[in-house]
């Protein structure tokens, strides 16, 4: 291989039958545009310039096949043919360095680590361990492609932002610390919210459009660290912001849940239907405030209190059948009087007693029953 000492451009052979060379060197610049290196060699320092990179696989002219951008600095084996043809870069290869000592993960293997042959020199060069048969792909940053025996597969950015396929029961295994889904229906995402030495935060987001085509979001659920909530749901047509999650006017519907256990409720109108039980124990108090309430109670209703307290202008009973009232006592009014009929105010008005000896006699006019005996409000036996 002629060399005089200087850079030149890919001198090819004299001869057809001059033998092949293989030689190493290293990448010291790289055209971008053309795809093509400048290598020095390690033998002699000859620089062979645009030379093309060989690939695993490639078809052109459309550009297809499996390829990467080298860098400056790289090792690499550059083959000069025997023919005329230009020189090309056959592969790269690792950095020589030190071996790390012998570790052992069993007894088994700390057993047999003295007769273990000493290694000296390494080729890792940072690479991830791989079992027979791994194929894998890593870049610079951490970010890695690895096709694992088995059929399992990881793609990642890291090793806290990765997914596992797995072909068992074809599970997807998806790692990280902040995720989220941006789709035409809406948005989904897990974040961390503040970060500080003890605790992290965090704050898992559900935004739902009612169409495609809607700039806001109509459907909001929150879940995490929400300030005094741990749960919240919204619903609010077309006024939920759909990148902050804010809502920009009143709501519909929304339901909260606090730390300490407390359920908000704020709707414009609820509706209750129970097919079988309902039971509800409350160990505190209820408040209730409305402008209307209707109950509607097909069979029996039993209520239980030690003292009942109402308080309204008006109250209203408009019964079909009986109502029987049980009480040792019955106060009407709330004072000491009695409900009477016009008739028979307008009777004791009315009436006379003959005189006699030493009373009066009965009344000139009888009494009759149907002005003081109610037909409908009994005293019950």
């Amino acid at each position: 291989m002629p060399f005089d000492g200087y850079r030149f451009r890919n001198v090819p052979t004299e001869a057809d039958d001059y033998p092949a060379t293989v030689c190493l060197g290293r990448i010291v610049n790289v055209d971008y545009d053309n795809w093509t290196v400048d290598v020095e060699l390690d033998s002699n320092g000859a620089v062979y310039e645009s030379v093309q990179v060989g690939m695993p696989y490639f078809y052109g002219p459309e550009g297809e096949g499996f390829f990467a951008a080298p860098e400056v600095g790289s090792r690499c084996a550059v083959v000069i043919p025997s023919d005329s043809s230009d020189p090309f870069i056959l592969c790269f290869l690792a950095f020589a360095e030190d071996a790390a000592p012998y570790s052992s993960t069993t007894p088994q293997e700390a057993e047999t680590a003295e007769d273990e042959p000493s290694v000296e020199i390494s080729y890792r060069n940072g690479r991830p361990t791989l079992r027979p048969g791994d194929m894998a792909i890593a870049g610079r940053d951490g970010n890695f492609f690895i096709l694992r025996r088995g059929g399992a597969l990881q793609i990642g950015a890291s090793p806290a932002a990765q997914r596992i396929f797995i072909p068992i029961r074809n599970l997807i295994q998806d790692f990280a610390e902040n995720y989220g889904i941006e789709l035409a229906g809406g948005k989904m995402k897990w974040e961390i919210i503040s970060e500080d030495d003890d605790n992290h935060a965090v704050k898992h987001e559900f935004i739902w459009r009612e169409y495609a085509e809607d700039a806001e979001g109509s459907v909001l659920c929150q879940i995490g660290e929400l300030g005094d909530n741990y749960f919240k749901f919204v619903i609010a047509p077309r006024l939920v912001d759909i990148k902050s999650g804010e809502i920009k006017g009143d709501v519909t519907f929304e339901l909260a849940f606090s730390k300490d256990g407390e359920r908000i409720l704020q709707c414009k109108k609820e509706t209750i239907t129970v097919n079988g039980d309902r039971k509800i124990v409350i160990t505190g108090s209820l408040d209730e405030s409305c402008d209307s309430y209707t109950q509607k109670v097909n069979k029996n209703r039993e209520i239980s209190f030690k003292k009942e307290t109402k308080k309204g202008q008006t109250s209203t009973e408009n019964l079909t059948r009986k109502k029987e009232i049980i009480a040792p006592s019955v106060l009407l009014a709330g004072g000491n009087y009695m409900v009477v009929t016009e008739l028979l105010i307008d009777w004791l008005n009315s009436h006379q007693h003959p005189a006699g000896d030493p009373t009066t006699g009965p009344p000139s006019t009888p009494i009759m029953k149907q002005l003081v005996c109610s037909s409908k409000v009994k005293v019950g036996k």
